[in-house]
């Protein structure tokens, strides 16, 4: 995921303080902190936890990160956002692929990051930047898989491609809250058919020409 480090760790760079990696000791402490952000958010993430979950000395972790900010604002680089990957052959997987993750990180081990990171955004403004810059990354590597299916005749030129994310997003969303309130049980629910559908439902929405 080197694109991912680039983009969202580049303004990490000048805290560092000039210690020599150790990836054995980074991978302990960022999975440490993915976890325990999902589980109690940013009221329960501090050093103290994740120094006791990952094994490794409050003081390597200083050393490391000046400020619990500094280490989410990692974690979320390195641990969260595998959009950057994306890129399945055509427009249609390629949005099957994003549907499909976004059910995996509501309904996967880890859902309880995207409601924790909502409801802190309200209430911390440390947390606000923090997701304000993921979502603005996100955002723009989502802009680039519509402007690649643009590109290659898939999606018309003048497709509004900032309605296309949001009508994908937001449906995935209301899907997800409708079964946490018994609406809509996901008793019987097959993500693979639900991402084939509302993929289609997208790409017929926004013009696209029929598959020759």
């Amino acid at each position: 995921m080197q694109e991912a480090s680039e983009e969202l760790r580049a303004s990490d760079e000048p805290r560092r303080r000039g210690r020599p990696r150790d990836t054995n000791i980074e991978d302990k402490v960022f999975d440490a902190a993915i976890a325990i952000y999902s589980e109690a958010g940013w009221a329960g993430f501090n050093f103290d936890a994740i120094a006791k979950q990952s094994g490794v000395g409050k003081a390597a972790i200083y050393r490391r990160w000046a400020t619990r900010e500094d280490l989410l604002r990692e974690t979320f680089a390195l641990r969260w956002d595998p959009i950057a990957l994306i890129d399945e052959g055509s427009i249609e997987a390629d949005l099957i692929a994003m549907i499909k993750l976004m059910l995996d990180r509501f309904l996967g081990t880890r859902g309880g990051i995207v409601l924790n990171l909502h409801a802190d955004t309200r209430r911390y403004s440390e947390v606000r930047e923090v997701a304000f810059n993921l979502g603005a990354v996100t955002a723009s590597r989502q802009a680039k898989i519509f402007q690649r299916a643009i590109d290659r005749g898939e999606l018309p030129a003048g497709v509004d491609s900032q309605m296309l994310e949001m009508a994908l997003s937001g449906t995935v969303l209301n899907r997800i809250v409708r079964a946490g309130n018994g609406l809509m049980p996901l008793d019987n629910f097959n993500a693979d058919e639900f991402a084939k559908s509302l993929a289609r439902f997208l790409l017929t929405a926004s013009g696209a020409p029929p598959k020759p």
